[in-house]
């Protein structure tokens, strides 16, 4: 009898003599990676990928040298549910960040960590609540939150002085 020998044989594992397979998530994060390592610009696209989650590793982007500070991150036309509060503690000089068109219920409070915000996209969500931390987001001069689900507004809204626009139409708010 013949002994083969596989490349990628481990017999530690139960994979067999190849690999694990991974998921179209998993593949489509490392080529993310990959791309934006070779990448010096301070905006990110990430959108119409169909992502339901961030993957984790998008945050050593942060810390990668002689990369530009993350400024713009567009995610919008996917699927996010929720954002992990991660997300704004890796990339803390996000100036415009565009998440229309998800599913999201609400925003992590972490979104204080993001003081030179400006511009904030958030139609076609379910979003239902803001969090009070929006309040802390003082650089805010665009808040698109119009086609979501919110029936009220945090009063720390009333923080953000050089907010010029707000857009809050088709959500259920009754008063302000």
């Amino acid at each position: 009898s013949s002994s083969r020998h596989y490349p990628f044989s481990n017999h530690s594992n139960n994979h067999g003599p190849f690999p694990p397979k991974q998921t179209e998530s998993e593949i489509q994060s490392q080529r993310i990676l990959q791309y934006c390592t070779k990448s010096t610009t301070n905006f990110l696209s990430l959108e119409s990928l169909s992502l339901t989650t961030i993957d984790p590793s998008l945050y050593s982007l942060s810390s990668l040298p002689n990369h530009s500070p993350l400024l713009k991150l567009f995610l919008s036309q996917n699927s996010l549910t929720l954002l992990p509060s991660e997300l704004f503690h890796h990339f803390p000089n996000l100036t415009e960040i565009h998440l229309n068109y998800n599913n999201l219920i609400t925003l992590p409070p972490s979104l204080s960590n993001l003081i030179h915000l400006q511009k904030l996209f958030c139609s076609h969500n379910e979003i239902q609540l803001l969090p009070p931390q929006i309040g802390h987001c003082t650089s805010l001069l665009n808040l698109s939150l119009f086609n979501n689900r919110l029936s009220s507004l945090p009063t720390e809204i009333g923080q953000l002085s050089l907010l010029e626009n707000l857009l809050l139409h088709e959500n259920l708010i009754q008063s302000l």
